[in-house]
């Protein structure tokens, strides 16, 4: 099991996870620059293929000591954390136990923060729990500009952060955009489906417009409550739009394609606003899809420009949002350029980018002796 990398994670395909994707395509990524990579998780999480080794034990005191004396064994230049607490059982062994582990046997430690700052559930405990982890992990990475800025501020952390985009979870099968003359214009989103995500907005601004001019898809399976797919049947029925809104559930990636080929333009209603940490984003993106979305100005990277390469409305300001629809459902024109100007934004965030930013990580120094 020995490589230049461990990429270590708590999830990973076929688990429907972006953080199991980003660790998927950034060792195959980074496997193509020439780097030997490892992916080691937790058994169970996945089967064991060339290059994957599913042999944490569990994220619990017992487990993580398994795991570092494997580690002492493996020698691999550096290790590479991909954190977010809900994939680690809630475990603060990861973020305090680990990191000191690895230390005492001189393996450099990275690490990803894919959720910062979590639910507010949280609380002031959970950030506590992270202090050792952002102390002696060597490198950090964060995939947007609020977390940056926020590690920014803690004294000794700085110098250490890298913000690094994610790339697309869903990549283009082969096909290119066809527009029909006749018929509605179609729009989708793609993402889970749960609370909070916009769902209801997305519904009453496809009641807002014109009757039959235009369809919306939903993409993505349910998640969390299960009272809420009736909830937005309901809602969809007394906005009658029910004819003229569908649901596909979880998807396979090629299906997902499938379905941004088709569409004419993909409405992204972020309650916290675009960043470069949303992979369902870089995924319309790389299919060259027009996208509204919303962004909260803290959080908005200087790649996103308004009008020249997606249609930006302030987080939670609807009827900015119902604006930005109008103007990319009736204007094909204004379609065009914001399909090229998302193709170009592809081209900044490809993984192939993301993977040789990696590579030039302080942290991953040794992996050149590789």
């Amino acid at each position: 099991m020995s490589a230049g990398v461990v990429l270590l994670t708590g999830s990973f395909p076929p688990r429907l996870c972006g953080v199991g994707d980003y660790t998927f395509h950034l060792a195959r990524h980074l496997t193509a620059q020439g780097v030997p990579v490892a992916v080691w998780t937790r058994r169970g999480e996945t089967e064991p293929r060339p290059g994957v080794f599913p042999v944490i034990a569990g994220w619990d005191g017992a487990g993580v000591r398994d795991l570092v004396r494997r580690l002492r064994v493996a020698r691999p230049a550096v290790v590479h954390l991909q954190y977010e607490r809900g994939l680690f059982e809630g475990s603060t062994v990861v973020t305090t136990l680990l990191p000191e582990l690895l230390r005492g046997i001189g393996v450099p430690l990275v690490t990803t923060f894919h959720s910062l700052d979590g639910p507010r559930s949280w609380g002031r405990a959970h950030r506590v729990a992270l202090l050792p982890l952002l102390i002696q992990s060597d490198s950090i990475v964060v995939c947007s500009s609020r977390q940056e800025k926020g590690l920014c501020r803690i004294p000794g952390i700085g110098r250490k952060v890298r913000r690094i985009a994610v790339g697309t979870g869903i990549e283009p099968v082969v096909g290119e955009r066809q527009r029909k003359s006749d018929g509605p214009i179609r729009l989708v989103y793609f993402g889970f489906v749960w609370r909070r995500r916009g769902i209801e907005t997305l519904l009453r601004t496809v009641a807002a417009l014109p009757n039959g001019m235009a369809t919306l898809t939903i993409v993505g399976g349910w998640r969390g409550d299960p009272d809420y797919p009736q909830e937005l049947a309901q809602l969809a029925e007394r906005l009658r739009v029910e004819n003229c809104v569908s649901f596909t559930g979880d998807l396979s990636a090629a299906e997902v394609s499938r379905h941004l080929w088709e569409a004419d333009a993909a409405l992204l209603p972020f309650p916290t606003g675009a960043s470069t940490g949303r992979t369902t984003l870089m995924a319309a993106f790389a299919h060259g899809l027009p996208v509204v979305t919303t962004h909260d100005r803290a959080n908005l990277p200087a790649e996103f420009r308004d009008g020249e390469n997606l249609l930006l409305a302030p987080v939670g300001d609807e009827a900015a949002f119902l604006a930005a629809v109008r103007r990319v459902v009736g204007d094909p024109a204004l379609r065009v350029r914001l399909g090229a100007g998302a193709r170009c934004l592809a081209d900044i965030f490809a993984w192939s980018r993301i993977a040789r930013q990696t590579l030039t990580l302080p942290a991953y120094r040794g992996v050149a002796r590789w």
